[in-house]
């Protein structure tokens, strides 16, 4: 429930979307589950098909940002997603580092691109140097800023060892 608003039209929502975890910002796997290397049915990658995402991925995240569509922002009340971030794993190699490195673009232009949609204003969760340095505005990771600035993500590699997609 949100508290009253003492002042007409000055209460807002701040969400924060790391889903799926596994994904976004697990380092190392853990007792309850593995981490996900490969994010979007699109670029999961056969080669280790147990590091695909098997929950969390469009449609997740479609139905969590209708909700909040749904009780706020059809009610007026604006909807800031004030973090989210997925990065590739530096500890990856070869293959699987580059389907990571694509998953994890696609995932952050995903995010961005279905807040807009749902009428939410996603903001990126920068770190020092990523995707650029706060200080100076120097871009270190130009493809990240291409993705989260309305620019396309690349396409799924072209391995030919890309997993099918999952239905539903």
């Amino acid at each position: 429930a949100l508290p009253t608003d003492p002042t007409p039209n000055r209460i807002m929502v701040e969400y924060h979307n790391y889903t799926p975890w596994q994904f976004t910002q697990m380092t190392s796997d853990a007792s309850w589950g593995d981490m996900f290397y490969f994010w979007g049915p699109a670029y999961h990658y056969s080669g280790n098909p147990s590091r695909n995402a098997i929950w969390g991925e469009e449609g997740y995240i479609d139905s969590g940002f209708q909700q909040l569509t749904d009780q706020y922002v059809s009610k007026g009340i604006p909807v800031m997603v004030g973090e989210f971030q997925a990065a590739a794993k530096s500890f990856l190699a070869g293959t699987e580092a580059t389907y990571n490195r694509a998953s994890a673009l696609y995932w952050n232009k995903y995010l961005v691109d279905s807040a807009i949609a749902h009428g939410l204003s996603p903001f990126y969760w920068s770190t020092p140097n990523s995707p650029f340095d706060l200080s100076t505005g120097a871009v270190y990771d130009p493809q990240m800023v291409t993705v989260l600035t309305g620019g396309t993500a690349p396409p799924p590699p072209a391995t030919g060892t890309r997993a099918r997609p999952r239905s539903g």
